[in-house]
């Protein structure tokens, strides 16, 4: 992947399994050691490839720990998922997120006449 291209679309990259979005990191972060390399030996023309690279790796990397987590479902194959499939796993990660903010019934306190029950 080149960094003179448009940034890597995050529905395209849910399609792929794991192991390809691993190996899509590797190669994302060779890349961005040389762009490095090359900034610093002030031969790289354009700095904002680093910038670039360093988003598509974030992106990447964001994915890959939302399947870690269970909040995104994982693909086998390289085909991209329909909405049928992707709506379930929205709907698990709402029910989540509702749970996780609901705090704990507080007590009240009794009133005179409860207390002497």
């Amino acid at each position: 992947m080149a960094a003179d291209q448009t940034k890597i679309e995050i529905k395209e990259l849910r399609g792929h399994s794991d192991e390809e979005l691993h190996n899509l990191t590797r190669s994302l972060t060779e890349e961005l050691f040389k762009y490095r390399m090359q900034r610093y030996t002030n031969q790289l023309e354009n700095t904002m490839q680093i910038r670039k690279l360093r988003r598509d790796i974030a992106r990447v990397q964001t994915i890959l720990s939302g399947r870690k987590k269970g909040l995104e479902a994982r693909h086998e194959g390289g085909s991209t998922p329909t909405e049928q499939e992707a709506a379930p796993t929205k709907k698990a990660a709402k029910a989540t997120k509702a749970k996780a903010k609901k705090a704990p019934a507080k007590r009240t306190k009794k009133t005179a006449a409860e207390a002497q029950e």
